[in-house]
Protein backbone atom coordinates (compact mmCIF):
# COMPACT_ATOMS: atom_id res chain seq x y z
CA UNK A 1 0.00 0.00 0.00
CA UNK A 2 2.06 2.35 -1.70
CA UNK A 3 1.44 6.11 -1.21
CA UNK A 4 3.32 7.61 -4.30
CA UNK A 5 3.20 7.16 -7.68
CA UNK A 6 4.32 7.92 -11.29
CA UNK A 7 1.86 8.24 -14.04
CA UNK A 8 2.59 4.51 -15.41
CA UNK A 9 2.14 3.30 -11.95
CA UNK A 10 5.61 2.75 -10.84
CA UNK A 11 6.26 3.44 -7.61
CA UNK A 12 8.31 6.91 -6.77
CA UNK A 13 8.58 6.62 -2.99
CA UNK A 14 8.72 3.77 -0.80
CA UNK A 15 9.49 4.68 2.76
CA UNK A 16 7.31 8.16 3.26
CA UNK A 17 3.68 7.30 4.61
CA UNK A 18 1.34 9.49 5.37
CA UNK A 19 -1.76 9.24 7.32
CA UNK A 20 -4.23 10.43 5.64
CA UNK A 21 -3.71 7.92 2.96
CA UNK A 22 -2.60 5.78 5.60
CA UNK A 23 -6.19 5.76 6.86
CA UNK A 24 -8.08 6.13 3.47
CA UNK A 25 -6.75 3.08 2.10
CA UNK A 26 -8.74 1.65 5.33
CA UNK A 27 -11.64 3.46 4.54
CA UNK A 28 -12.31 2.57 1.12
CA UNK A 29 -11.35 -1.28 1.68
CA UNK A 30 -13.94 -1.14 4.51
CA UNK A 31 -16.15 0.19 2.91
CA UNK A 32 -16.39 -2.11 -0.24
CA UNK A 33 -16.03 -5.15 2.41
CA UNK A 34 -19.76 -3.71 3.69
CA UNK A 35 -20.83 -3.20 0.13
CA UNK A 36 -20.01 -6.73 -1.10
CA UNK A 37 -20.47 -8.00 1.95
CA UNK A 38 -20.36 -12.57 1.60
CA UNK A 39 -18.68 -12.34 -1.95
CA UNK A 40 -15.22 -13.22 -2.62
CA UNK A 41 -14.30 -9.39 -3.72
CA UNK A 42 -16.32 -8.57 -0.13
CA UNK A 43 -14.13 -11.12 1.45
CA UNK A 44 -10.33 -10.02 0.01
CA UNK A 45 -11.17 -6.01 0.62
CA UNK A 46 -11.76 -7.19 4.28
CA UNK A 47 -8.71 -8.58 4.47
CA UNK A 48 -7.01 -5.18 2.74
CA UNK A 49 -8.78 -3.46 5.34
CA UNK A 50 -7.43 -4.85 8.28
CA UNK A 51 -3.98 -4.73 6.94
CA UNK A 52 -4.06 -1.02 6.26
CA UNK A 53 -5.80 -1.08 9.12
CA UNK A 54 -2.68 -2.76 11.63
CA UNK A 55 -0.40 -0.07 9.63
CA UNK A 56 -2.13 2.59 10.64
CA UNK A 57 -2.21 0.92 14.60
CA UNK A 58 0.89 -0.26 14.63
CA UNK A 59 3.06 2.33 12.69
CA UNK A 60 1.28 5.83 13.05
CA UNK A 61 -0.10 5.31 16.86
CA UNK A 62 1.86 6.97 19.77
CA UNK A 63 0.54 5.12 22.80
CA UNK A 64 2.41 7.88 25.10
CA UNK A 65 0.64 10.91 23.16
CA UNK A 66 -2.48 8.22 22.50
CA UNK A 67 -2.55 10.34 19.24
CA UNK A 68 -1.74 9.34 15.95
CA UNK A 69 1.49 10.56 13.94
CA UNK A 70 0.78 12.80 10.75
CA UNK A 71 4.08 11.25 9.47
CA UNK A 72 6.48 8.07 8.90
CA UNK A 73 10.03 7.92 7.07
CA UNK A 74 10.95 4.20 7.04
CA UNK A 75 8.01 3.24 9.02
CA UNK A 76 9.07 5.86 12.07
CA UNK A 77 7.65 9.32 13.42
CA UNK A 78 9.69 11.78 11.33
CA UNK A 79 9.13 14.65 13.67
CA UNK A 80 6.05 16.16 12.32
CA UNK A 81 3.55 17.68 14.47
CA UNK A 82 -0.23 16.13 15.46
CA UNK A 83 -3.06 17.72 13.49
CA UNK A 84 -6.19 17.61 13.95
CA UNK A 85 -6.97 17.34 10.16
CA UNK A 86 -5.22 13.52 10.38
CA UNK A 87 -6.44 12.45 13.89
CA UNK A 88 -10.50 13.46 12.19
CA UNK A 89 -9.16 10.76 9.09
CA UNK A 90 -8.61 8.28 11.97
CA UNK A 91 -11.80 8.57 13.06
CA UNK A 92 -13.35 8.67 9.57
CA UNK A 93 -11.26 5.22 9.37
CA UNK A 94 -12.58 3.91 12.42
CA UNK A 95 -16.61 4.47 11.48
CA UNK A 96 -15.82 2.32 8.31
CA UNK A 97 -13.78 -0.56 10.51
CA UNK A 98 -17.23 -0.53 13.20
CA UNK A 99 -20.10 -0.17 10.02
CA UNK A 100 -17.75 -3.58 8.67
CA UNK A 101 -18.09 -5.57 11.75
CA UNK A 102 -16.29 -7.89 13.74
CA UNK A 103 -13.61 -5.70 14.54
CA UNK A 104 -13.86 -5.55 18.41
CA UNK A 105 -11.28 -2.89 18.87
CA UNK A 106 -12.81 -0.30 16.72
CA UNK A 107 -15.07 0.73 19.17
CA UNK A 108 -12.59 1.15 21.86
CA UNK A 109 -10.27 2.95 19.59
CA UNK A 110 -12.79 5.48 18.64
CA UNK A 111 -13.49 5.99 22.27
CA UNK A 112 -9.80 6.42 23.71
CA UNK A 113 -8.85 8.82 20.11
CA UNK A 114 -12.13 10.73 21.20
CA UNK A 115 -11.12 11.24 24.96
CA UNK A 116 -8.18 12.50 23.66
CA UNK A 117 -9.12 14.79 21.08
CA UNK A 118 -11.93 16.21 23.98
CA UNK A 119 -8.45 17.01 26.26
CA UNK A 120 -6.17 17.87 23.85
CA UNK A 121 -7.61 19.74 21.08
CA UNK A 122 -11.36 20.54 21.57
CA UNK A 123 -12.46 24.26 22.69
CA UNK A 124 -15.81 24.37 23.76
CA UNK A 125 -15.62 28.13 24.56
CA UNK A 126 -15.63 28.26 20.41
CA UNK A 127 -17.56 24.82 19.62
CA UNK A 128 -14.18 24.14 17.28
CA UNK A 129 -10.98 22.26 17.51
CA UNK A 130 -7.73 23.19 17.57
CA UNK A 131 -5.13 22.63 14.76
CA UNK A 132 -1.90 21.66 15.87
CA UNK A 133 0.06 19.99 18.68
CA UNK A 134 4.24 19.82 18.62
CA UNK A 135 4.97 16.23 19.50
CA UNK A 136 6.89 17.77 22.95
CA UNK A 137 4.17 20.47 23.76
CA UNK A 138 1.04 19.73 25.98
CA UNK A 139 -1.26 22.98 24.13
CA UNK A 140 -1.87 23.99 21.02
CA UNK A 141 0.27 26.14 18.27
CA UNK A 142 -2.26 29.25 17.97
CA UNK A 143 -3.14 28.73 14.19
CA UNK A 144 -6.58 27.89 14.16
CA UNK A 145 -8.10 26.21 10.81
CA UNK A 146 -11.46 25.24 9.34
CA UNK A 147 -10.16 22.39 7.29
CA UNK A 148 -9.53 20.35 9.99
CA UNK A 149 -13.03 21.03 11.80
CA UNK A 150 -14.49 20.17 8.01
CA UNK A 151 -13.29 16.47 8.43
CA UNK A 152 -13.70 16.17 11.70
CA UNK A 153 -17.29 17.18 10.93
CA UNK A 154 -17.60 14.51 8.52
CA UNK A 155 -16.05 11.57 10.99
CA UNK A 156 -18.44 12.47 13.35
CA UNK A 157 -21.13 12.11 10.79
CA UNK A 158 -19.75 9.08 9.90
CA UNK A 159 -19.50 7.77 13.18
CA UNK A 160 -23.25 8.67 13.98
CA UNK A 161 -24.19 6.57 11.07
CA UNK A 162 -21.68 3.43 12.19
CA UNK A 163 -22.49 3.61 15.92
CA UNK A 164 -25.99 5.48 16.27
CA UNK A 165 -24.51 7.45 18.91
CA UNK A 166 -26.04 10.84 19.43
CA UNK A 167 -23.01 12.88 20.73
CA UNK A 168 -21.90 12.16 17.53
CA UNK A 169 -24.60 13.52 15.85
CA UNK A 170 -24.68 16.93 17.92
CA UNK A 171 -20.58 17.50 17.63
CA UNK A 172 -20.95 17.32 13.97
CA UNK A 173 -24.40 20.08 14.03
CA UNK A 174 -21.54 21.74 16.80
CA UNK A 175 -18.84 22.21 13.86
CA UNK A 176 -21.41 22.80 11.04
CA UNK A 177 -23.22 25.88 12.95
CA UNK A 178 -19.60 27.56 14.12
CA UNK A 179 -18.37 27.37 10.86
CA UNK A 180 -20.91 27.54 8.31
CA UNK A 181 -23.41 30.26 10.48
CA UNK A 182 -21.39 31.75 12.76
CA UNK A 183 -17.64 31.98 11.23
CA UNK A 184 -18.55 32.89 7.32
CA UNK A 185 -17.83 35.47 5.21
CA UNK A 186 -19.24 37.45 2.19
CA UNK A 187 -18.49 35.11 -0.20
CA UNK A 188 -18.11 31.73 1.54
CA UNK A 189 -16.56 30.00 4.23
CA UNK A 190 -12.95 30.98 5.20
CA UNK A 191 -9.55 29.04 5.91
CA UNK A 192 -7.68 30.44 8.66
CA UNK A 193 -7.74 31.83 11.71
CA UNK A 194 -6.26 33.48 15.42
CA UNK A 195 -5.71 31.78 18.57
CA UNK A 196 -9.28 33.67 19.34
CA UNK A 197 -11.47 32.45 16.17
CA UNK A 198 -10.45 35.92 14.28
CA UNK A 199 -10.19 35.51 10.43
CA UNK A 200 -6.33 36.14 9.80
CA UNK A 201 -6.78 36.72 5.90
CA UNK A 202 -2.59 37.06 5.48
CA UNK A 203 -1.93 33.63 6.69
CA UNK A 204 -0.30 31.85 3.58
CA UNK A 205 -0.62 34.45 1.76
CA UNK A 206 2.29 33.22 -0.57
CA UNK A 207 1.27 30.15 -0.77
CA UNK A 208 -1.96 29.80 -1.99
CA UNK A 209 -1.53 26.01 -3.29
CA UNK A 210 -0.82 25.20 -0.58
CA UNK A 211 -2.08 21.24 0.25
CA UNK A 212 -3.76 21.89 3.62
CA UNK A 213 -3.37 24.81 3.99
CA UNK A 214 -3.68 27.05 0.96
CA UNK A 215 -4.83 31.36 1.26
CA UNK A 216 -8.09 32.19 -0.18
CA UNK A 217 -11.26 31.29 -0.43
CA UNK A 218 -11.58 27.38 -1.43
CA UNK A 219 -13.83 26.04 -3.96
CA UNK A 220 -13.75 22.48 -2.89
CA UNK A 221 -14.63 23.72 1.10
CA UNK A 222 -17.71 25.92 0.45
CA UNK A 223 -19.07 22.69 -1.95
CA UNK A 224 -17.60 20.28 0.75
CA UNK A 225 -19.66 21.94 3.71
CA UNK A 226 -22.47 22.03 1.29
CA UNK A 227 -22.71 18.49 1.09
CA UNK A 228 -22.11 17.78 5.16
CA UNK A 229 -25.22 19.61 5.83
CA UNK A 230 -26.68 18.09 3.37
CA UNK A 231 -25.71 14.54 5.35
CA UNK A 232 -26.59 16.37 9.08
CA UNK A 233 -29.98 17.54 7.46
CA UNK A 234 -31.15 13.98 6.61
CA UNK A 235 -30.81 13.19 10.43
CA UNK A 236 -31.81 16.83 12.22
CA UNK A 237 -33.65 18.18 9.30
CA UNK A 238 -33.83 21.89 8.91
CA UNK A 239 -34.69 23.81 6.22
CA UNK A 240 -31.71 26.67 7.26
CA UNK A 241 -29.57 23.38 6.21
CA UNK A 242 -30.74 23.60 3.12
CA UNK A 243 -30.96 27.37 2.53
CA UNK A 244 -27.02 27.51 3.54
CA UNK A 245 -26.50 24.37 1.29
CA UNK A 246 -27.64 25.89 -1.48
CA UNK A 247 -25.35 29.97 -0.70
CA UNK A 248 -22.35 27.65 -0.15
CA UNK A 249 -23.09 25.91 -3.84
CA UNK A 250 -23.58 29.33 -4.81
CA UNK A 251 -20.20 30.90 -4.13
CA UNK A 252 -18.86 28.00 -5.38
CA UNK A 253 -20.54 28.74 -9.33
CA UNK A 254 -20.34 32.19 -8.72
CA UNK A 255 -16.38 32.86 -8.02
CA UNK A 256 -15.05 28.93 -8.34
CA UNK A 257 -16.21 27.81 -11.91
CA UNK A 258 -14.05 27.88 -14.70
CA UNK A 259 -16.40 29.34 -17.89
CA UNK A 260 -13.65 28.77 -20.03
CA UNK A 261 -12.62 26.00 -19.93
CA UNK A 262 -14.77 23.83 -17.32
CA UNK A 263 -14.57 22.64 -14.11
CA UNK A 264 -13.85 24.33 -10.86
CA UNK A 265 -11.10 26.40 -9.65
CA UNK A 266 -8.64 25.90 -6.47
CA UNK A 267 -9.13 29.12 -4.67
CA UNK A 268 -10.43 32.42 -4.88
CA UNK A 269 -9.57 35.87 -3.49
CA UNK A 270 -11.14 38.59 -0.97
CA UNK A 271 -12.89 39.84 -4.37
CA UNK A 272 -13.92 36.36 -5.97
CA UNK A 273 -11.55 36.41 -8.22
CA UNK A 274 -9.27 33.66 -8.98
CA UNK A 275 -5.65 33.09 -7.00
CA UNK A 276 -5.07 30.10 -7.70
CA UNK A 277 -6.63 28.57 -11.41
CA UNK A 278 -5.72 25.05 -11.67
CA UNK A 279 -7.69 21.93 -11.35
CA UNK A 280 -8.14 19.11 -8.60
CA UNK A 281 -9.98 16.70 -8.57
CA UNK A 282 -10.85 16.36 -5.60
CA UNK A 283 -12.81 20.16 -5.80
CA UNK A 284 -14.52 18.18 -9.05
CA UNK A 285 -15.94 15.08 -6.65
CA UNK A 286 -16.77 16.95 -3.72
CA UNK A 287 -18.82 19.55 -6.25
CA UNK A 288 -20.30 16.19 -8.22
CA UNK A 289 -21.71 14.79 -4.65
CA UNK A 290 -22.72 18.24 -3.31
CA UNK A 291 -25.07 18.81 -6.14
CA UNK A 292 -26.59 15.11 -6.57
CA UNK A 293 -27.25 16.00 -2.74
CA UNK A 294 -28.63 19.36 -3.49
CA UNK A 295 -31.09 17.55 -6.20
CA UNK A 296 -31.56 14.88 -4.23
CA UNK A 297 -33.33 17.31 -1.33
CA UNK A 298 -34.74 20.27 -3.97
CA UNK A 299 -35.45 18.24 -6.96
CA UNK A 300 -33.39 21.21 -9.10
CA UNK A 301 -30.39 21.15 -10.75
CA UNK A 302 -27.39 23.01 -9.35
CA UNK A 303 -24.97 22.04 -12.07
CA UNK A 304 -24.92 25.08 -14.51
CA UNK A 305 -23.96 23.68 -18.42
CA UNK A 306 -20.02 26.00 -19.02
Amino acid sequence: MFHYYRDDWTVYDREHRHLVSSTRFVWQYAEQARRRAGTEQGDQSRALALHAWAYVRDRHYDPEARLYHWSLRQHKPDGEPFFMYGQAFVLLALSALVRMGDVPEAQSRTEQLWDTLEARFWEPAHNAYADELPVDADTPVPYRGQNANMHACEACLALHAATGQDRYLQRARALAETFCFRLPRDKGIWEHYNEQWHPDLDFNKDAKDNIFRPWGYQTGHQVEWAKLLLILHEALPRPDYVDKAKALFDFAESYGRDRRHGGWIYGYDLDGLPCDSDKYFWVQAETFAAAYRLYAVTGQSFLQKT
